[in-house]
């Protein structure tokens, strides 16, 4: 007997109807909950503001990216996911619904290894060009970057190419490093 057959799978249609704070990987609801601590929304806004900056330093080559918060990314009708932090770069609507160009996601007791395991492999997947993974309570930063077959490393890396002429230089890994928590 296969126990998988007997768990019940959902899709998008079903995750609308849901109260609160959900993501659907799969088919498979995760809740969202308890809400984030302190340290874990204060590391979001000062990496938020820090994209935002950046984007701003070279917003004429830089027009159509925007740095977003918490907002659902509709990958496939039972997959959405909901990253920390994001920037894009298409004017979608209400909801991502192609794959951004840089995706942060703030590691939270609850969370840490959704993110390090199950969402990497979903943003390598879907070829995210940069996916960051922050650990607030020691101040340290993962950088994963895009190539050719998957992500490879790169913790120094100061200057994110985002599309076309589009690039932007911070580094962040001593704004991770600096913020008042």
């Amino acid at each position: 007997m296969k126990p998988l057959k007997y768990i019940p799978q959902y899709t998008y249609e079903d995750y609308c109807q849901w109260e609160g704070n959900w993501e659907l990987i799969d088919g498979l609801p995760y809740a969202m909950s308890p809400s984030p601590i302190r340290k874990h929304q204060r590391m979001g806004g000062v990496v938020f503001f820090a994209l935002e900056n950046a984007l701003s330093n070279n917003r004429q080559k830089c027009a159509t990216c925007v740095a977003i918060y918490e907002t659902d990314w509709v990958i496939s009708p039972d997959t959405i996911v909901r990253p920390d932090l994001a920037i894009v770069c298409t004017n979608e609507g209400e909801f991502i619904k192609t794959a951004p160009v840089v995706v942060v996601e703030i590691l939270s007791p609850s969370t840490a290894m959704k993110d390090r395991i199950i969402k990497k492999d979903i943003y390598e997947r879907e070829q995210v060009p940069y996916y960051i993974i922050i650990d607030p309570e020691k101040r340290i930063l993962q950088i994963l970057v895009w190539k050719h077959s998957g992500y490879e490393e790169d913790n120094d890396l100061k200057r994110f190419d985002i599309h076309g002429q589009c690039s932007i230089e911070f580094d962040l890994a001593e704004v991770v490093k600096q913020a008042v928590l």
